[in-house]
């Protein structure tokens, strides 16, 4: 169970802080349960989420640690190298929900799986004068949004500084 001030990654809103845990009544149900009250650290939204949770569509976990976090952005030129490698192939059509399934996983090396996916289009495509389709450009933002924010967060860092320093480095 998180305490209050607590911050925890929720998939739908990236970090947040708990800041409240209080028994609430929703849809109309007789029974009252607790509930988290969730503010999203980089986003306005205040979200309510059962604390006790069996629902595979509102995924929410600790935010890792602040050593785990150094150890990822280390090993991010050896994972960026490993998933081109092993890009897939996805077609158009399925391209939406090929990120989607990546971005519920809730697991930060999903993320940079979209972000290779990406990096690896747009330095073919570069190439050949193209650019990317406004799919690629929504969930590269939604990606980074929540990697470079969880991220930041555990590195006690500003988010846009980091993203800078990582895009600089690694997204090029």
């Amino acid at each position: 169970m998180f305490k209050i001030g607590d911050y925890i990654m929720y998939n739908k809103s990236g970090v947040c802080r708990v800041i409240d845990i209080a028994d609430r009544t929703f849809g109309g149900r007789a029974e009252s349960a607790p509930y988290y009250t969730l503010e999203a650290v980089y986003g306005t939204e205040t979200v309510f989420l059962p604390v006790k949770n069996n629902s595979p569509v509102l995924k929410y976990r600790a935010i890792i640690s602040k050593d785990e976090a150094a150890n990822f952005i280390s090993e991010i030129p050896g994972l960026l190298d490993r998933y081109i490698m092993n890009i897939p192939v996805v077609e158009q059509r399925e391209l939406q929900n090929f990120y989607k399934s990546l971005i519920a996983s809730d697991d930060i090396y999903e993320w940079l799986k979209i972000l290779a996916y990406i990096l690896n289009k747009k330095r073919t495509m570069l190439n050949g004068g193209k650019k990317l389709c406004q799919t690629d450009k929504i969930y590269e933002m939604k990606a980074k949004n929540l990697l470079y924010g969880e991220l930041a967060t555990a590195l006690e860092e500003d988010k846009e500084n980091l993203g800078q320093e990582l895009d600089g480095k690694y997204m090029k």
